[in-house]
């Protein structure tokens, strides 16, 4: 693949399946490196998920697969058994990706001291939910089970309630990106030192670290930070229903909001939101009841876009609940042009989610996902005597 990326002088073999080593991967490939992807015969256990076009089963045709693994090329090996191969293709990359559980690839001759005994250089990164060493290292492990340990499902929800978890596999994205954040910083490392290095990323770790302040309010004031809910922040913060779907409302504490607030309201028509009564939090907070009235009865009229557009041009930090044709049709996305139009031989034209940032001399390249082992001949051919 003709490639003019900022990493195009860079291989990198991925042997990985699921969400995290890929999204690593497809991020590399989206920056220009030649990207080949290890499958078992059977191919990547996301080609079996959907959703499939019409929800008719495809393992070419997965949404999520073909998601993570733009720009990339597949060759398929039963790892256990080809080994050796394995071992021949590591001598020539630079970056291996693997999500294998600990210990795993080490037992089949393709630890990390194996695969830096032939290539001195290689960066070898390890995604998994708890890294490569410690009590949990061999713990089963899901999405939800890293939300848990790591503190970040105590945080959400309401206090009377259960812990909530947020929606997708937000710690299997945040353990892709990491492993590549660390490769790019490993690359910068190699130049000086001439050397590779392991890199071992926890998913568990990952998620633990954007919730530093609740880890600080222990150790500085000896709580354990609560979950708050709509009910813990001041009248109106929360999700609120509108014609079409939701909105979520914010104050912001730090301005006068509710003079913003107030303005909105008097210029739509919305009258009594001037009482004096409402004037302080403390106001506001002793007649929840009146303000929900008279607040939900202009919102019912109104689509989520109206009220977000009415919100912002006062000022007022409000959203609205995007679904996925709301991503699609958002102007803001369509003017910085995130979603990429990628044609692929089983499912033809469809929409992608873009780059998760834009750089104005190697932009991001989007080329679609492999077919389950595409490239054996030319990607194999060189380390078998017979290519598959």
């Amino acid at each position: 693949m003709e490639t003019t990326g900022a990493l195009k002088q860079l291989k990198v073999l991925e042997i990985a399946e699921g969400i995290s080593g890929p999204y690593c991967g497809k991020l590399m490939a989206g920056l220009g490196a030649d990207v080949i992807k290890i499958e078992p015969p059977c191919g990547d256990a996301t080609r079996q998920t959907g959703p499939f076009p019409n929800d008719i089963p495809d393992p070419e045709a997965s949404g999520l697969f073909l998601y993570l693994n733009t720009g990339k090329r597949s060759v398929t090996l039963d790892v256990e058994h080809e080994s050796g191969t394995v071992v021949e293709m590591v001598q020539d990359v630079d970056v291996v990706i693997e999500n294998y559980p600990p210990g795993k690839l080490a037992s089949l001759g393709l630890g990390y001291d194996d695969m830096a005994r032939v290539n001195p250089s290689v960066l070898v990164v390890s995604i998994t939910p708890f890294g490569q060493y410690g009590p949990y290292r061999d713990f089963e492990s899901s999405d939800i089970v890293v939300h848990a340990l790591s503190g970040e499902l105590y945080l959400a929800g309401r206090p009377e309630r259960e812990p909530l978890k947020k929606g997708g596999n937000l710690s299997e994205y945040h353990g892709g990106l990491n492993g590549h954040l660390s490769v790019m910083a490993a690359l910068y490392a190699r130049q000086t030192t001439g050397r590779g290095q392991h890199i071992d990323v926890s998913l568990l770790e990952g998620a633990t670290a954007v919730i530093g302040m609740a880890v600080k309010r222990w150790v500085y004031l000896g709580q354990v930070d609560a979950r708050r809910g709509a009910e813990g922040h001041p009248w109106p913060n929360g999700i609120w229903p509108a014609k079409d779907g939701y909105i979520l409302a914010y104050s912001r504490p730090a301005v006068d909001w509710w003079s913003m607030f107030v303005n909105m309201m008097d210029e739509i028509g919305v009258l009594g939101f001037d009482d004096p009564k409402f004037k302080t939090a403390e106001g506001r907070a002793e007649n929840v009841e009146i303000l929900d009235g008279l607040f939900q009865s202009w919102l019912s009229g109104c689509t989520k876009e109206e009220v977000y557009h009415h919100a912002q041009k006062h000022g007022l930090p409000f959203g609205y609940v995007a679904t996925a044709p709301d991503m699609l049709a958002s102007p803001q996305m369509k003017a910085r042009d995130f979603f990429v139009s990628i044609n692929h031989p089983n499912t033809g034209e469809l929409s992608y989610p873009g780059a998760p940032y834009s750089m104005s001399q190697t932009p991001f390249e989007f080329i679609r996902a492999p077919l389950l082992g595409e490239h054996n001949d030319e990607a194999l051919g060189a380390y078998r005597t017979e290519a598959i």
